[in-house]
């Protein structure tokens, strides 16, 4: 389908990004991939009956949550000891972020050769590495800000009728079509967005009023339901007709180097973004690594 090496993304990979990518927008200081401490033992925990799953350092636990035990048991403390008293604490951990937030955490075992290296996040008790994060969180980066500058085709519709094939080759001019079914009606790529009066004076738009209508930020209902035709753009030239007619007689267009690291994303004709071609599951995909806020503010 494609002639590049594209870098594949899977579903859980992205989500992941996504996921850690919110929390540092609540000022979280997530890592995306920490190595753990081969010389350190670590404890696998586990919320809710599997919601999550991750690794702590028990000792360092300790630690931070009984300071003055910690130093009592510095020369040589039991293992099974410190597993009991992790299991025993209510809440042993105090996570900084909502999606991990749990009533039980059960202590599962030692994790014997724990090598990968996982994301990974401070607590109040000690660093905490997620082996298996909490599924189905809202990954949708929550901003505000103005409209974008996409442009909206739109219909102003007067209304239909229904003719049958026959009667509509039968028309000639200087027939009259009868409107059977007034609709003043507003569209954009056949989707409705609302209704409209029609005055001498020119077009006015017959919506209900939103509750905050002085809020230029704020998005109306009807108009969040407007289509959007997004384009990526793999590669923009400026040829000559000569060398058009190459093409078409088989001569290769040399691509712009590394041009499936720049794809550009288009929303109906306006640039609102770059990224890299990348292969998610079976299908093509844009990974955005650049956003022109510039433009939103125009």
């Amino acid at each position: 389908m494609n002639a590049f090496e594209l870098r594949t993304v899977t579903p859980d990979k992205l989500y992941q990004r996504q996921l850690l990518a919110r929390w540092r927008e609540h000022g979280v200081a997530v890592d995306e991939a920490l190595a753990l401490d081969t010389g350190a033992r670590y404890v696998v925990v586990e919320a809710d009956g599997g919601r999550w799953r991750g690794l702590i350092d028990p000792r360092v636990w300790l630690a931070q949550t009984m300071p003055a035990l910690a130093r009592l048991a510095s020369a040589g403390c039991d293992d099974t000891q410190l597993l009991r008293l992790l299991a025993a604490t209510h809440q042993p951990l105090t996570v900084p972020v909502p999606d991990l937030a749990y009533q039980t955490l059960h202590v599962v075992g030692w994790e014997m050769q724990p090598t990968e290296a996982l994301p990974s996040l401070p607590t109040s008790q000690g660093r905490l590495w997620l082996s298996q994060l909490p599924a189905g969180c809202d990954v949708q980066p929550q901003r505000e800000g103005p409209l974008p500058p996409v442009l909206v085709p739109l219909t102003w519709a007067l209304g239909y009728s229904w003719l049958s094939l026959a009667a509509v080759r039968r028309v000639v001019p200087g027939d009259v079509l009868l409107i059977t079914t007034p609709e003043l009606r507003v569209s954009s790529h056949g989707v409705a967005i609302g209704h409209y009066v029609w005055q001498q004076q020119g077009i006015l738009m017959d919506t209900p009023q939103f509750d905050t209508p002085n809020d230029t930020t704020d998005m109306p209902p009807l108009l969040s339901r407007l289509p959007v035709k997004l384009e990526f753009i793999l590669q923009q030239r400026v040829l000559r007709l000569d060398e058009l007619r190459s093409l078409y007689q088989g001569q290769v267009l040399p691509l712009t180097h590394d041009a499936e690291r720049h794809i550009e994303v288009r929303a109906n004709g306006v640039c609102l973004a770059r990224g890299e071609l990348v292969q998610l599951d079976e299908q093509l995909g844009v990974e955005i690594s650049a956003l022109y806020p510039e433009a939103l503010h125009e």
